[in-house]
């Protein structure tokens, strides 16, 4: 039986002859997430957010979003990728597998490690994030959205395989949460050293930045762009 893709849903904002710009909630999520950081960033860039599926290996997932930018978008001009948590875990991998069609990277709290714990303790890392969250709402969710409990394997196999060996020579801003329980600050080495234009951001924030703080992520965001902008 064919596999079902990850990508269940898309919608898009802005202009469609700008830049563009797609947008990868985490694991547990879902594209509203990004709700408060759709009309700025859509002033500047044909901004697509993507509502995916959790419950298959990372690899197969990487393996479905190129086909969806590749085969189903068909683009040739680079884009900018934005990921959030898990999310930014699947942007890193697109940088590695079609560079040519990454001009940025944004990553918020990305997920790059998990040390080696048990389900539970990660449940009550899952918790803690909910303590530090201006919307524990949504947090709350995660544990009504991620489908069949055989997903929670596929994600903790994910988070526990190492950063590929490879460097990545794309323009990257990294939101780094200082109060983020799930991937705290000491987490950025094992991402910092396989990118050779990263540049990272602490904020007094715990999970989810980009909902907490909107106003001050768009202008970090928005100096971003235009300290890089997309190639012509």
């Amino acid at each position: 039986m064919k596999r079902r893709s990850c990508v269940y849903a898309e919608q898009d904002y802005g202009a469609t002859d700008a830049p563009v710009m797609v947008l990868l909630h985490g694991y547990g999520a879902n594209s509203s997430w990004w709700q408060a950081n759709l009309a700025s960033l859509s002033c500047s860039h044909h901004v697509y957010v993507l509502d995916i599926r959790y419950t298959s290996a990372l690899e197969h997932m990487v393996a479905d979003l190129v086909d969806w930018i590749v085969n189903n978008k068909g683009w040739q001009r680079p884009l900018t990728l934005m990921g959030h948590s898990l999310g930014a875990r699947l942007c890193l991998q697109l940088a590695i597998q079609i560079p040519h069609l990454v001009e940025r990277l944004v990553l918020v709290n990305p997920a790059v490690g998990l040390p080696e714990v048990p389900v539970w303790a990660w449940i009550w890392r899952c918790y803690q994030a909910r303590m530090v969250s201006k919307h524990p709402e949504d947090i709350k969710k995660l544990f009504h959205s991620v489908g069949p409990v055989s997903s929670w394997k596929w994600v903790l196999r994910g988070l526990r395989t190492p950063m590929p060996n490879t460097l990545i020579h794309i323009p990257t801003l990294i939101f780094w949460g200082e109060r983020d329980p799930l991937f705290p600050p000491r987490y950025s080495a094992r991402l910092h050293s396989c990118l050779t234009q990263g540049t990272i951001l602490q904020i007094a924030a715990g999970h989810c930045i980009m909902r907490d703080h909107p106003e001050l992520f768009y202008q970090a965001v928005s100096a971003f762009l235009l300290s890089s902008p997309v190639h012509s």
